[in-house]
């Protein structure tokens, strides 16, 4: 994999002691249009005494760093950021092909320590435990340094010790030591840091290594959500909400521009729309000349000045997830809208001038029936009547209901597949023939892994080593099923007993646990 990029380090392996594998277990194109692998890059580089180089997964390509071409087995720590449950699998795969032991007992004085953190494990750390050495629960830029400091005091000690050591960090869990962990996050954005030099590829747009949201310097301007859907991993894992300053935000915007070659700004955060000088922000973009977009926006809180300032500063789509289009549906997952507001939005969207419209939506919510999947329809076509009759201009993309751990909708099954494919082919039925329609789907398949994997504990590791070690593709799932006589669709259609202690209650996740129950059973009122 060789690319040339802007803003990347090459520090001297004689000199420093602490080699640092940073691995985003997804593609190149992925992993740069993700905020934490530039700052935690730049984090662990800025100091003398670590040198942090980055891997990424290619099934076609050896495992070897961007920077120096050199393999995982060399570096001292390996770091696994985990965004989806998908990606699991690649992990280990990673530390196969690499010549690791992937399972931590397996490993001997001198291999690599092996830690994984990122929204995925926080939900539940328990199926990648076996594998870990270390999983960092909650947000790391509080302890990071801390984290390398206690490997650079031990590093000579026996490999118990170190992980000892770690083990005494807010947030981290040592899974051999079994430690209890509360969730770690930070109370003031203003005063961590935020991706400065950030990455930028020198490849053109057409390339596969071109990050998906661009050449684009990316500004988190929130953490955290407190509007409360239900079924959102997001707004449960990064609890509370909160938000940088505009004077930090705007300090951030300038120091990093002088650095990362780009004219394009994309602004990150669950709940940017939220953020109380949001306009002041726009604005300040298009007084200087910067492009700026932002990836998702909520019906509730846009209007004819937001857009106008997207419109502006180049936004060529405005993308919504209304998620479904009943009242009773929305009252179960606590999304709060009006159905007339997304009417009155999408004219806003036009008479500002915007050609295309994206929205999202969910299938298989908890009590979902087919006339709701129709009305979904009937609300698609009134939005494409409202004005947008191009090619293609509706794009749709739906996904499925995947219950996550420590959200509310844990409990919650998955649909059966046929029952969803009777929703995708109704959809396709309606709208085929329809010019104005771009419509997505992802795999029925993937989706009921990924479940699988989220409501999983310690006793699926056998089986995520086995299928990385058949092959990882999505037929090694279904050889795995025989192998180990059983069915990932009856598992993940199950309502859980809330009665029952689950793997991933083993760990404080901040807040009361109460809360997820109340509204669930909110949620079950409703049905």
């Amino acid at each position: 994999m060789n690319i040339i990029e802007h803003n990347s380090m090459k520090k001297n392996w004689r000199i420093t002691p602490v080699k640092f594998a940073l691995c985003y277990p997804n593609a190149y194109r992925v992993g740069m249009s993700c905020l934490a692998t530039h700052l935690l890059y730049e984090i662990l580089n800025m100091r003398n005494d670590v040198l942090c180089e980055r891997f990424f997964y290619d099934s076609k390509l050896p495992i070897l760093s961007i920077e120096s071409k050199k393999p995982l087995n060399l570096f001292n720590i390996i770091g696994f950021s985990m965004q989806y449950e998908l990606d699991y699998i690649h992990s280990i795969k990673m530390l196969l092909k690499s010549g690791i032991p992937p399972l931590s007992d397996d490993r001997k004085e001198g291999d690599p320590i092996v830690c994984f953190g990122g929204p995925s494990v926080t939900s539940n750390p328990e199926p990648l435990a076996p594998f870990a050495d270390v999983i960092f629960i909650g947000e790391v830029e509080d302890t990071l340094n801390q984290f390398i400091d206690t490997f650079l005091e031990r590093r000579s000690r026996k490999r118990f010790e170190i992980l000892d050591g770690f083990s005494k960090i807010p947030g981290v869990y040592v899974p051999k030591l079994n430690n209890r962990v509360k969730r770690v996050w930070v109370n003031n954005l203003d005063k961590v840091p935020h991706a400065i030099r950030q990455i930028i590829p020198k490849v053109s747009s057409k390339s596969s290594f071109h990050p998906v949201l661009g050449k684009s310097f990316l500004l988190e301007v929130s953490r955290g959500c407190g509007w409360g859907c239900r079924f959102c991993l997001e707004g449960y894992n990064y609890l509370p909400m909160r938000f940088r300053s505009f004077e930090k935000l705007i300090k951030i915007l300038d120091d990093g521009l002088k650095y990362t070659p780009t004219n394009n700004i994309v602004i990150i955060g669950s709940a940017a729309l939220s953020h109380p000088n949001l306009k002041e922000l726009l604005n300040y973009l298009h007084m200087h000349g910067y492009f700026f977009s932002m990836p998702s926006l909520r019906l509730d809180l846009v209007d004819e000045d937001l857009l106008m300032l997207l419109k502006k500063g180049g936004q060529r789509t405005p993308v919504f997830a209304p998620e479904t289009s009943s009242e009773r549906l929305l009252n179960i997952i606590n999304k709060r809208f009006e159905l007339d507001r997304l009417f009155d939005t999408i004219r806003i969207v036009k008479n500002v001038g915007f050609k295309n419209v994206k929205l999202y939506f969910i299938l298989g919510l908890p009590g979902e029936t087919i006339d709701d999947v129709q009305s979904i329809l009937d609300i698609v076509c009134k939005v494409a009547d409202l004005g947008f009759m191009g090619l293609r201009s509706v794009r749709l993309s739906f996904s499925f209901f995947v219950p996550k751990a420590n959200t509310p909708f844990q409990w919650f099954g998955m649909e059966n597949k046929k029952s969803l494919k009777d929703k995708i082919n109704l959809i396709r039925m309606k709208l085929k023939g329809d010019k104005r329609f771009e419509v997505r789907f992802p795999s029925i398949r993937e989706s009921m892994i990924q479940a699988f994997i989220s409501r999983s504990g310690r006793e699926i590791s056998p089986i995520l080593l086995y299928v990385a070690k058949i092959d990882g593709n999505l037929s090694s799932w279904y050889v795995a099923e025989k192998h180990f006589k059983f069915s990932i669709e009856e598992i993940v259609t199950k309502t859980l007993d809330s009665s029952v202690r689950l793997p991933w209650e083993f760990f404080d996740i901040g807040y009361d646990r109460l809360i997820l129950f109340k509204e669930f059973n909110k949620a079950i009122s409703e049905l």
